[in-house]
């Protein structure tokens, strides 16, 4: 039977970079998280915005109605595309 030359030093690098990687997976894997954090705050920040804007729009519309030059700032040139 001939003997491996396969040299046993590689199994010592292999579980090195094999907790290396693991290490970083888990740094990559918490930075998705923090992300996800951030994201749903974003989210929650620009619909409370969009309430808000959105009832006083209504509200400038009801106020300024007769008032043509008022009522104006108070539509969305958005919408009325």
């Amino acid at each position: 039977m001939a003997l491996s030359k396969f040299e046993v030093k590689k199994l010592d690098v292999a579980a090195q970079l094999s907790d290396t990687m693991a290490e970083l997976l888990a740094k990559a894997n918490g930075a998705a998280q923090e992300n996800s954090v951030s994201k749903s705050l974003r989210d929650k920040a620009f619909t409370h915005l969009k309430e808000a804007v959105d009832e006083v729009r209504a509200a400038g519309k009801y106020a300024f109605k007769a008032d043509p030059d008022r009522f104006k700032g108070y539509v969305s040139r958005y919408k009325r595309q």
